[in-house]
């Protein structure tokens, strides 16, 4: 908000009226119609700017429409809070506010990271190629492919290993693949589209450097649509796969 307007708000007018002589008069913008015209102009201010109202309506989606927006990773299967090495903290094994580990392009990272090198997917009817995972996927592997302990974290060397169906391993040949760039027919990239929003909507799977990553399906901090394998979208009635698939 400007000086001039700031003045403008803080002005006061007198107070009028029987008895109310010697009163301290009120600020206009206290008053409820001033609230009301001064909200107004706000929001038409901020509708003014195309970025800040694409960010609202992507607010406004994610709160009022999308119910996975309000899960969290609270209760979830990475809620690690109850576990006796977590120190009672719920972010510690992944993320850190001071001395974060550089080794991968996530934020503030904290775990320790995985060096293997996978097996990739291969198939015949497979046009792009495909590359070892990138960081939105080494992130998810420095834990589920078994080679780094869960609790290694913040400069520790932990002793417990993931295992069941948690346990992704090394050999990436039986599953989707990942760290590969996904072309439309016309030859464009997904990229061109979904990655130009200021804000990332929320029904979009998100790309990274264009290529699709373990983050693109799932969500590590998101207890809601996928429950405990955090996806991003339902699998009921194949709705994820097709949202890149269509029949």
């Amino acid at each position: 908000m400007s000086v001039l307007r700031l003045r403008a708000c803080l002005k006061t007018r007198p107070v009028r009226g029987p008895g109310l002589q010697g009163l301290e008069p009120v600020p206009v913008c206290c008053r409820p119609r001033a609230l009301t015209r001064r909200f107004v102009c706000v929001f038409k201010q901020a509708l003014s700017d195309v970025h800040q109202a694409t960010a609202l309506l992507g607010l406004l989606l994610a709160c009022f429409i999308n119910p996975a927006a309000h899960a969290s990773i609270r209760g979830s299967a990475h809620d690690f809070s109850s576990q006796g090495w977590s120190q009672g903290e719920t972010c510690i094994a992944c993320h850190t506010p001071h001395n974060a580990s550089k080794t991968l392009d996530t934020p503030l990272w904290n775990h320790a990271t995985t060096t293997a090198s996978f097996t990739l997917y291969s198939s015949s009817s497979l046009h792009n190629p495909v590359g070892q995972p990138g960081p939105h996927s080494k992130s998810c592997l420095s834990c589920h492919d078994g080679t780094v302990a869960v609790d290694s974290f913040a400069g520790g060397t932990g002793t417990l290993s993931i295992s069941g169906s948690a346990l992704i391993g090394t050999d990436l040949s039986n599953d989707h693949p990942v760290g590969i760039t996904m072309y439309h027919e016309a030859g464009l990239k997904c990229q061109n589209c979904h990655q130009t929003h200021p804000f990332k909507f929320v029904s979009v799977l998100p790309f990274y450097e264009g290529k699709v990553e373990c983050a693109s399906c799932h969500d590590p901090h998101n207890n809601g649509v996928g429950g405990a394998k955090m996806l991003r979208k339902t699998i009921t009635g194949s709705l994820l796969c097709l949202h890149c698939h269509p029949k």
